[in-house]
């Protein structure tokens, strides 16, 4: 029998089946497979690695001296500082802020900060106050002799941009200086 339009004869046909597997097999790995283990010890090695020569040393400081070095000057940090200041210091305020101001014993002019969720609940705005409040205290330090200050903020400072909001601390501070000289 012969059937019309096949082809009897295969020879001419190239198949995948028909391919040899070791013409076509990938050359062999240049590298040795061999265990990942270092060739000069003995395998599964149980001693312990060898001792250092000295103690290993901290990077960061400990106990009393890094509290000393977290400290900055020019800040109030310590709770009777704040309760001080917010108990007998002279007050100002403006639409957003509340100041109060207390004189030292000459050590500088210092800053404390209160910026509570409740005012500006995104860290952005909170960080943002203390950031203007910062660089306002540091432009007025000559005039703020040897007052501590503490800011406050009372009102959520998102509507307005850093102009305004360092304006409005600038005259937040000269109000306290403008009470201290009339006293």
């Amino acid at each position: 029998m012969s059937n019309v339009g096949f082809r009897e004869d295969h020879s001419g046909i190239n198949h995948e089946a028909h391919l040899s597997t070791v013409k076509n097999a990938a050359p062999a790995d240049p590298r040795v497979p061999r265990a990942h283990e270092n060739a000069r010890r003995a395998r599964c090695h149980s001693c312990a690695p060898r001792k250092r020569a000295c103690p290993p040393q901290r990077l960061t400081k400990t106990g009393v001296d890094r509290r000393r070095a977290r400290a900055r000057p020019g800040r109030l940090t310590q709770a009777a500082q704040f309760e001080a200041v917010l108990a007998k210091g002279r007050r100002s305020g403006t639409l957003c802020f509340l100041a109060r101001a207390l004189a030292n014993a000459g050590d500088g002019p210092r800053l404390g900060l209160i910026v509570g969720k409740k005012c500006a609940p995104r860290a952005v705005d909170r960080n943002r106050v203390k950031r203007l409040a910062r660089n306002a205290h540091r432009q007025l330090a000559t005039e703020l002799d040897a007052l501590d200050v503490v800011v406050q903020l009372r009102g959520n400072p998102r509507s307005l941009d850093n102009t305004a909001l360092s304006r409005e601390l600038e005259q937040l501070l000269l109000g306290l200086l403008g009470s201290s000289t009339g006293k």
